[in-house]
C-alpha cells in the first residue's frame, strides 16, 4: 500500500514537471512563429519525464500510453525529425 502511494506520487511529480516543460517547449515555439522572438528549448527533457511518469505510473490501462508525451512535446520526436530533414534538406 505503502509502494503503491510512494510510486503512484513520484509519477505524479515526474509527470507534472514533464508537462511543465513540454508547455514551455510550445509556448517557445508559439512566441516564435507569433513574435519572432527567440527562446530555447529544453529538448528531450518534457516529453521524456512525461513518458516516466507514466510508465511508472500504478494504473494498468495508463502504462500503455508511455510514448504518446514523446510525440506531443515539440522538443522531444517531433525535435528530432525536424533536425533531421533540416540536416538532409541542406545537404542537397
Amino acid at each position: 500500500m505503502i509502494t503503491h502511494i510512494v510510486l503512484a506520487t513520484i509519477a505524479g511529480l515526474l509527470f507534472s514537471i514533464g508537462l511543465f516543460i513540454a508547455l514551455m517547449n510550445w509556448t517557445y515555439v508559439l512566441s516564435w512563429y507569433l513574435m519572432r522572438e527567440h527562446y530555447s528549448l529544453l529538448p528531450i527533457l518534457g516529453g521524456s519525464l512525461c513518458a516516466i511518469g507514466i510508465a511508472i505510473a500504478p494504473l494498468d490501462g495508463v502504462r500503455l500510453f508511455w510514448p504518446l508525451p514523446l510525440l506531443c512535446d515539440i522538443g522531444s520526436v517531433p525535435l528530432v525529425i525536424f533536425a533531421l530533414v533540416a540536416h538532409w534538406r541542406r545537404r542537397k
